[in-house]
């Protein structure tokens, strides 16, 4: 007698997050798993947030939306024109930061290297990680979207979108 089959849905939430963690991101989406970076929590989280919002700016999740990007980054000098703004927005950020986040964000600006950030715009400008990567904003200790309703976004657009644009 074979014991039932059990699927268990998997999904990674981002809070803060230093170097380390982005390998950790990339084994998720290689991997198959949504991934929820918490906006505004600081370090990668943010990281990825901004380079998100760059390289998608309407965030809507379409097929339409994909394809339209990546044939923008076909071309090397959109590729430099993004990474220089990712780059551009998170110095922003420690100009204009508080005293409680201008010290991490110094630290997430000395490991992002052109080609951390090049990695990174590679990664989602796939189906995989547009799909598979959601971000929740978090404003003032109360989230935009509800932690619960982040949770099934990434699961519907991650897993059900991601496996039927990729067949």
């Amino acid at each position: 007698m074979t014991a039932p089959e059990v699927n268990i849905s998997l999904f990674k939430i981002l809070l803060n997050g230093d170097q380390s963690s982005l390998s950790i991101v990339y084994d998720a989406i290689d991997d198959n798993i949504p991934v929820i970076a918490v906006k505004d929590t600081g370090g990668l989280a943010d990281f990825i947030a901004i380079a998100y919002k760059v390289v998608y700016p309407s965030n809507g999740k379409t097929e339409e939306e994909l394809d339209k990007t990546v044939k923008k980054m076909e071309k090397t000098e959109f590729k430099n024109e993004i990474r220089d703004e990712i780059r551009t927005k998170i110095q922003m950020r420690i100009t204009i930061g508080t005293d409680e986040n201008i010290e991490e964000d110094k630290v997430l600006l000395s490991f992002l290297t052109d080609q951390t950030i090049e990695e990174f715009v590679n990664k989602i400008i796939k189906p995989q990680g547009y799909f598979l990567i959601n971000i929740l904003e978090y404003d003032n200790g109360r989230a935009v979207l509800a932690l619960s309703d982040g949770i099934l976004q990434a699961m519907l657009f991650g897993k059900y979108k991601y496996e039927h644009v990729s067949r």
